[in-house]
């Protein structure tokens, strides 16, 4: 039989099947099959016709800047519509805004001769955050109103200058510094930074579509690295309806055979299919028995065979003789009658099920909401005039980490098993658990009922953010200072690794959860507790030690005091230049003691010939750097390091959260002062690994963040990592913000969940019922010397050192014994001596 359902890929003119497709090649008065496009070169036949065409523009995929190795080989056979770069084995790609060149085999970034000086990431999930020389943060903005636009099919022949001609109109001040142009194969790419987001604003809708010298323009936000999906909507419609079947009668001799034949054939199936079977009956022409749900193609060799003591059958028509694919491909086409708005579509059920569910996935959420709304219960006449049902799939999804996902996948199984009839679960990118730390496993949640989705949500959610460990009593939140420390951090992952579980250690918000089963949780919870017992009989002492000291120090006694106190003991922290003892205050008097003996580190005078680096000299180690590497390529600085010493000094930033970091070499102007060089970003980006770069770079974020908490928020849900802008005081009232990430509604105005129908007062104090808590916590901070930051407010516990103390959030230097704020540290020393005497050292002082 021919066909008779109009093939929708071929009216898109996008069907590579010619005359071997089922459906049928032909135009209709609604369609008109369109010529195949190339995202390379769109043919003059789809320009349109003014720059306000609604048709989105065929746009580069992302291996556009992948070659395809096929095509290198010589036996690409996917032509234009190739998803990746038809280019020479010799020809290098280049990223349009990072400036990384792939390598011609195989895509991978190498670096560039020059140096861009910025990195662009997406950071708290909703901003765009840019990154200059000593990973210093230059600019936050929000991810989704950049000022960055991307312009694909330009002319191959196109300049700076003619791209600039274009954007005149909208922005005067352009520069062609602005512009970066990348030619691909006979078209060209270029990106562009506008004045603001605004000017981007109006400029993608206005030349989007536009017809440039016979090439059709494609104007597109730019996208920076990290940025996701920030909607957790479906774009993906679930269409269903009754398969074809037919009905048979069937005689029998006599009535016993039929009542029979029917206790007999109850719950068989034929092809797949159960048959429903009618309580006989016994009209004149003999005991009948009706058997519907029967396969289209059923013979009546088969029903002998399924139904004993049959005496005659007659088959009755089918409901209609139409293919399940034939089908789709009527609604498909039913669907779009505009432009196409069907990204792809297919039949999930089975062959022989009684009812056919097919997906469909449409370009955007307002086009499978229309779908839904127009079409759920339309009758087709192809169907027997039978109904379809479309209805939206309702999505929900995590991202976690892989160690979350290690310590929590036996949870999550049985939550699955127990939810499985009600909500489809899937887990993405759990298969490679070798792979690097940044990599995230994705959890999807998929269903047709939004509640069902919703409660398997809170369900899931509660396993995967972890449980917020307590004190043992039960009064705080369990967090010591201890957890921040080297040695702080080797205990708790040795905690982690006995009890299967994995501990986040939250530095932002003085938090620490626990993943896992709940037994492996008890366990890891008792073990915290037993070693912060012993902890805070000891503590960290801090011992200062500036220039020709730490010097001395580092080269001559730094291994004979680990000998005599144990490696674990003694620390150095290279960018405080201190000494880190770890033990109890009479342990501390006896290493003061052995200190004094070999030399009275921190006193005297510095020998003639320590105050400058000697070339070659790696200014970490003051030995001859290794694998040497200098950390500034710019014009004043000669120091190089060895390799691993740079690494271990920039990585050290994730603990001291000091940015920019810069060069700790001598200044070769005054000896007694630091280079100050900043680390070059591309030297950061060769020594460390892609994970530790993105652990470095995220404490730059949250440093930042910290330190403008009227500028930025957290998302008050527990290891949620959103960050957002709040709006300003006068226009606060009432709004509800929804976290992108977790989905938690947000009140506005005091940043805790949406609390409808009461006010923020009602709710505070229905959450904070006890009028004595606030009475007890000050009492408690006056036992433990706890103090608030002057300048943010910010609780600070002092456990050693001297009376020097940096804000933690806000990076305020401030005296401790009269809080006063200063903005260098330097000044809060020369006020100490002045006002007070000394650093509060005691002895040390002298």
């Amino acid at each position: 039989m021919p066909p008779t359902a109009p093939c929708i890929f071929f009216l898109q003119g996008r069907c590579r099947k010619g005359a071997g497709c089922t459906f049928l090649h032909e135009a209709t008065k609604a369609h008109t099959p369109q010529t195949a496009q190339s995202w390379r070169r769109p043919t003059t036949a789809a320009l349109p016709l003014a720059p306000s065409q609604t048709n989105p523009a065929v746009v580069p995929p992302r291996g556009a800047f992948i070659p395809c190795r096929f095509y290198q080989a010589g036996d690409c056979t996917r032509g234009d519509l190739c998803q990746f770069a038809h280019v020479k084995p010799t020809t290098p790609l280049v990223d349009p805004v990072s400036g990384e060149i792939s390598d011609n085999r195989n895509g991978i970034p190498v670096k560039p001769s020059g140096d861009s000086g910025v990195e662009v990431r997406v950071m708290g999930a909703t901003l765009s955050v840019s990154f200059g020389h000593g990973l210093e943060i230059t600019s936050v903005g929000s991810a989704t109103a950049t000022s960055i636009i991307t312009i694909h099919n330009l002319p191959l022949d196109t300049t700076a200058e003619a791209a600039r001609e274009l954007l005149m109109l909208f922005d005067e001040g352009l520069t062609t510094d602005a512009i970066r142009l990348i030619p691909l194969e006979d078209a060209a790419y270029a990106t562009v930074k506008l004045k603001d987001p605004a000017t981007a604003g109006e400029v993608v809708p206005a030349l989007d579509g536009m017809d440039y010298h016979g090439y059709r323009l494609s104007v597109k936000p730019y996208q920076p690295k990290g940025l996701s999906n920030l909607s957790q909507s479906s774009t993906r419609v679930s269409c269903s309806w009754f398969a074809a079947s037919t009905v048979a009668s069937v005689t029998f001799p006599t009535l016993r055979q039929a009542l029979r034949a029917w206790e007999a054939t109850k719950g068989k199936k034929l092809h797949g299919r159960t048959v429903e079977c009618k309580y006989p009956t016994a009209p004149r022409s003999g005991p009948t028995m009706s058997v519907g749900n029967l396969p289209p193609k059923v013979t009546k060799q088969d029903i002998r065979k399924l139904i004993p003591g049959v005496e005659s059958t007659f088959i009755h028509p089918p409901t209609y003789e139409v293919t399940p694919e034939e089908v789709l491909a009527h609604v498909v086409s039913m669907v779009q009658r505009g432009p196409p708005e069907v990204e792809s579509c297919e039949i999930v059920t089975p062959p022989n099920a009684p009812k056919i569910k097919a997906i469909i996935r449409f370009t955007s959420e307002d086009a499978a909401s229309r779908a839904v709304l127009r079409y759920n219960g339309t009758k087709l006449d192809i169907i027997g005039n039978g109904p379809i049902y479309l209805q939206a799939i309702y999505t929900a999804n995590f991202k976690i980490s892989r160690d979350v996902y290690r310590a929590v996948s036996a949870d999550l199984a049985v939550i699955g098993m127990e939810h499985r009839e009600k909500v489809r679960f899937s887990i993405f990118g759990a298969r490679s658990m070798n792979g690097s730390s940044g990599n995230l496993v994705t959890i999807r949640l998929t269903g047709q009922k939004k509640s069902d989705v919703a409660e398997m949500k809170a369900v899931v959610g509660k396993v995967v953010r972890g449980q917020l460990t307590r004190e043992e009593n039960g009064s705080k939140q369990l967090w010591d200072k201890f957890f921040t420390t080297t040695i702080g951090i080797n205990k708790v992952n040795e905690i982690a690794h006995e009890t299967k579980t994995y501990i986040y250690c939250d530095k932002r918000k003085c938090q620490v959860f626990i993943f896992g089963t709940q037994e492996n949780r008890d366990r890891a919870i008792a073990m915290l507790h037993q070693t912060l017992t012993s902890v805070r009989e000891n503590t960290v002492h801090e011992i200062p030690l500036a220039g020709w000291r730490w010097r001395e120090f580092i080269r001559e006694k730094l291994k004979s005091f680990r000998e005599i106190f144990g490696q674990e003991k003694v620390n150095v922290n290279i960018v405080k230049r201190c000494i880190e003892f770890y033990g109890s205050a009479e342990e501390l008097e006896q290493f003061r003691a052995v200190v004094g003996q070999t030399g009275n580190v921190g006193k005297g005078k510095a020998p003639a010939s320590t105050g400058i680096d000697a070339p070659g000299e790696c200014p970490i180690c003051f030995d001859t750097a290794e694998d040497p590497v200098r950390i500034s390529l710019m014009p004043g600085c000669e120091h190089v390091y060895c390799t691993a010493c740079l690494k271990d000094y920039i990585n050290s930033a994730v603990d001291t959260r000091k940015f920019p970091i810069t060069c700790v070499g001598t200044s070769t102007a005054d000896s007694n002062a630091l280079c100050g060089a900043r680390l070059d970003l591309t030297v950061a980006t060769g020594v460390l690994s892609t994970g530790e770069l993105d652990n470095v770079l995220h404490t730059a974020f949250t440093s930042y963040i910290r330190r403008r908490p009227n500028e930025f928020l957290y998302c008050p849900t527990a290891n949620c990592g959103t960050v957002y802008c709040p709006p300003p005081t006068s226009t606060k009232g009432g709004q509800v913000l929804t976290c992108v990430d977790c989905l938690l509604e947000i009140c506005m105005t005091c940043n805790v969940e949406a609390h409808d129908g009461i006010t923020c007062e009602e709710y505070k104090i229905s959450t904070h019922h006890d009028q004595n808590a606030e009475k007890e916590y000050e009492e408690w901070k006056a036992r433990n010397g706890v103090q608030a930051c002057p300048k943010c407010k910010t609780d600070i516990q002092k456990v050693s050192g001297c009376n020097h103390i940096t804000c933690g959030s806000c990076k305020a230097h401030i005296c401790w014994q009269c809080l006063a704020v200063f903005n260098q540290s330097e000044e809060v020393y020369t006020h100490m001596t002045k006002e007070h005497g000394g650093f509060g050292l005691g002895d040390w002082d002298d």
